[in-house]
């Protein structure tokens, strides 16, 4: 059997190979087994592109809502040393991804050779001897019995040409197994180097989804500023149109006093006025009719007077109601103050 002349160790090598699924098939594999790993980085490194692309997006939209109130860093200038990182992983990638295919050519490349290395293939590939050798017998002539050894000497160089043929085919099959060795080994590197990828990718995913928690926080933090702000200046515009209203109402409340004075005064002397030129007493001395159709005919013409005294009397009421509940408000407020200040002294 040719195969028997496969070294022990070969032959040991292809048995192992043909129980793993043969050289082919762990080639492939493996092979798919690095694509995978190679999409999935590019995946990761796709997530973390985008966490730190909508932190910015938001940040941008934050910056037009708040304008100049919006004080703090920008996401360009905060996440320049993570964009770094990124690039970074990126290129190795991209390198990584030109090694790949130029390996996958190689693999492709070899799979016809690779599928001739199995135990029961190999021994095609070891010659075999065309003819027994022929033994010398004893006795005979002379020349007979060197044509017997003329026919073995060739023999022996057909064995000799055969073993130097046999060694070669081995050394072809080492070389083949050498290559598949090669191979897994250049592949074995790629699952090594993308499985130490991710591991980098996770981190930076990690420190990318801290940064954007830690900007969140922030935001939401300077948000609540920017609303307490906005509170106290809107609260601070009503008080101040509060305090003018006051105002105005409080010039407005003088202005009525003086008016008030003024009618009081006016009033005051046109009932002088009228007390001194009502004299009735002609009447009362000439009139046939009861004196109290008299009297209240001649009151009637004090009615208008007497309307407007009510009007100003009503008014002063007014004014002084409001001007005490201006006191208190104003007393109120004293006191506010003055325990205030008893608190901090």
């Amino acid at each position: 059997d040719s195969s028997m002349a496969l070294p022990d160790a070969v032959r040991s090598e292809l048995d192992e190979i043909d129980k793993n699924g043969g050289c082919a098939e762990l080639l492939h594999n493996m092979n798919n087994h690095v694509q995978q790993l190679r999409l999935g980085t590019q995946d990761m490194l796709q997530e973390a592109i985008e966490i730190l692309d909508q932190e910015a997006k938001t940040d941008r939209e934050l910056v037009e809502r708040h304008g100049r109130r919006w004080t703090r860093p920008s996401s360009t200038a905060l996440s320049a040393p993570l964009r770094e990182r990124v690039e970074t992983l990126r290129q190795k990638l991209r390198t990584a991804e030109q090694n790949d295919s130029t390996l996958q050519g190689r693999v492709a490349e070899a799979a016809n050779a690779m599928a001739s290395l199995h135990p029961s293939k190999v021994g095609a590939l070891l010659p075999r001897l065309e003819a027994p050798m022929l033994p010398v017998a004893e006795g005979g002539d002379a020349p007979a019995v060197a044509s017997r050894l003329r026919g073995s000497l060739q023999t022996l160089g057909k064995v000799a040409q055969w073993k130097i043929t046999c060694t070669q085919a081995v050394d072809n099959v080492q070389e083949l197994l050498d290559r598949f060795n090669d191979l897994c080994d250049n592949l074995q590197e790629g699952v090594h180097f993308y499985t130490n990828l991710q591991d980098s990718l996770k981190s930076l995913q990690t420190q990318c989804t801290d940064f954007v928690m830690s900007r969140r926080l922030q935001a939401e933090d300077l948000e609540s500023q920017i609303s307490a702000q906005v509170h106290q200046a809107q609260e601070a515009e009503k008080a101040a149109e509060r305090k003018a209203a006051k105002e105005r109402a409080e010039r407005a409340q003088v202005q009525t006093l003086g008016k008030v004075a003024e009618d009081r005064t006016d009033l005051e002397h046109s009932l002088r006025e009228m007390k001194r030129s009502d004299d009735i007493l002609k009447k009362i001395m000439s009139s046939a009719q009861s004196y109290d159709a008299l009297f209240e005919a001649e009151l009637l013409k004090y009615s208008p007077t007497q309307e407007l005294v009510k009007q100003n009397v009503e008014t002063q009421k007014t004014l002084l109601a409001e001007m005490q509940l201006q006191r208190d408000d104003f007393y109120q407020s004293f006191q506010r103050c003055a325990a205030s200040t008893a608190l901090i002294e």
